[in-house]
């Protein structure tokens, strides 16, 4: 069963950088011209809801919440303050200036963004201005709720305007658990490298990787990296697991959702040219290429998906079970289902973009709208178990919700 739902239409197409999609893929929002002004449209399954025109609007600052709260930043008047306008209702503290870098709440309640006040530059939240002598090091982050800010300047690390470690140098960026109440960030001291997770220390490391440091989904576990004698080591809560593989690739170490398992990809064969996958320490079959995005495991913490290639054939492995050949896959990641069932990614079949199916109970399978040409996403949304869902635009703007059994 199959389903193609209007959900309105932009007067004038915005370029693709002035698009914001809600996590969830069931509405959008674009800014279009009116008259010398500019305009945030929102469509979503609800209706279409048009916030008022205001002089400057920053495209880049259009965010999301996963619980479907919009923000972003404008001006009324060119030479007026910035504001935050949410939902379509501006705040109503304003700054003289904004940097591009503004982050908002998971849960939809806080936002934290660089700006000007006067001369002064700071640090704004909703409840706070946090003065700064100089820009951060690295990007603000925010956690959860938006009660807590943290930010590296030079060799010093605050969180909510408060000085809490000194060091010789830090490494990386720091990253909130998703519940927000523990901070996990790396740090150089004078007798080597520590990883600092909430309160803990670990160390110290004569070297560690700079990749990102990972949480499990359930914030209860902290991963990351360290190199000993040309060894790479996965150090999960502290407890070292040797990996078996050559050279891991940035940014593709995932957690199960209970923090037990792991899984990442890596460089491996001749002159680390081609990649395998490595599942809680032992690396599985050699592939020509394999996706940048990590692994991704299934609500069950018993399944792991990921994209590869062998010779002129693309796949989805799940589990052990590879699934049908495309010509490639969109550079995103993939999702499961609620249940953990099924997995799907974005992938370009014979006649042109397309959703991947694969079951981990043994179906293969694709699903396109019939304006595939015009689908957007990078990623699969599920309605429900065996419901998928997505975006998709006409030639003559309308936006439309398609929705298809699979």
């Amino acid at each position: 069963m199959e389903s193609l739902t209007p959900l309105g239409r932009f007067d004038v197409l915005p370029p693709s950088e002035n698009v914001c999609y809600r996590p969830d893929r069931r509405a959008l929002a674009g800014v279009v011209p009116v008259g010398e002004q500019l305009q945030v449209v929102r469509l979503s399954t609800d209706g279409i809801e048009k916030d008022a025109p205001y002089s400057v609007v920053l495209p880049s600052t259009m965010r999301y919440a996963p619980g479907g709260r919009f923000a972003y930043l404008a001006r009324q008047e060119k030479s007026g303050p910035f504001v935050v306008v949410w939902d379509g209702v501006p705040e109503s503290q304003g700054y003289d200036d904004v940097a591009d870098e503004f982050h908002v709440s998971t849960d939809g309640t806080g936002y934290a963004v660089i700006a000007k006040r006067g001369e002064a530059m700071g640090i704004a939240t909703r409840q706070n201005f946090w003065e700064l002598s100089r820009e951060p090091s690295t990007s603000i982050t925010i956690n959860h709720n938006g009660t807590q800010v943290a930010w590296i300047v030079s060799k010093q690390l605050f969180i909510n305007g408060k000085m809490v470690r000194e060091a010789k140098e830090f490494l990386g960026k720091p990253l909130w658990s998703s519940d927000g109440t523990r901070l996990a960030y790396m740090a150089t001291q004078s007798n080597g490298i520590y990883v600092y997770v909430g309160e803990e220390a670990f160390g110290p490391y004569d070297a560690v990787s700079l990749e990102p440091l990972v949480w499990s989904p359930n914030s209860q576990h902290c991963a990351w990296f360290v190199q000993r004698q040309g060894k790479n080591f996965l150090v999960l809560d502290g407890t070292e697991h040797k990996v078996d593989a050559a050279a891991i690739q940035p940014g593709t170490l995932s957690l199960s959702p209970d923090g037990q398992h792991w899984a990442l990809s890596a460089r491996a064969g001749f002159l680390r040219l081609k990649g395998c996958v490595v599942i809680d320490g032992v690396a599985g079959p050699i592939q020509t290429a394999l996706g940048t995005h990590p692994p991704v495991w299934n609500s069950g913490s018993d399944t792991v998906a990921y994209f590869s290639a062998g010779l002129n054939k693309k796949r989805i492995i799940c589990g052990t079970r590879e699934g049908e050949p495309y010509k490639g896959f969109v550079d995103g990641s993939l999702t499961w289902n609620p249940q953990g069932t099924i997995v799907g990614g974005v992938a370009l079949g014979d006649t042109g973009p397309c959703i991947a199916l694969e079951d981990s109970r043994g179906y293969s399978g694709s699903r396109a709208p019939s304006e595939g040409q015009l689908m957007k996403s990078d990623k699969v949304c599920f309605s429900a178990e065996r419901t998928i869902h997505d975006l998709v635009m006409r030639p003559d703007g309308t936006v439309c919700l398609w929705q298809a059994d699979c």
